[in-house]
């Protein structure tokens, strides 16, 4: 993009965009690079007794596990913030 105009124009339409936004190649490797976990105990479930007595609690998936295969949703609090802040993030991006 050369122009600050069309930035905005291209942001407006991911911003705009009611899915989840994908992530991108170097997302991924950097889950995987930092080998996120992707399931963690659900505090919430029933514990499940055990014969060494520790009680063993249920998993659940992280939310990594939905970003990768659905994307993520950016809420409309945060596009706003960005929307706000378009004009900084364009000159600091280009380096102006």
């Amino acid at each position: 993009m050369k122009t600050y105009e069309a930035f905005k124009q291209r942001c407006a339409a991911i911003l705009n965009s009611a899915g989840p936004l994908p992530l991108d190649p170097d997302d991924v490797s950097l889950a995987s690079l930092l080998k996120l976990d992707h399931d963690e105990d659900d505090d919430d479930s029933t514990p499940m007794p055990t014969p060494y007595g520790v009680p063993v609690y249920q998993k659940k998936a992280m939310p990594i596990v939905t970003y990768l295969s659905s994307g993520v949703k950016v809420p409309p609090r945060v596009a706003d913030q960005v929307r706000i802040q378009l004009r900084a993030i364009w000159i600091d991006w280009r380096g102006q």
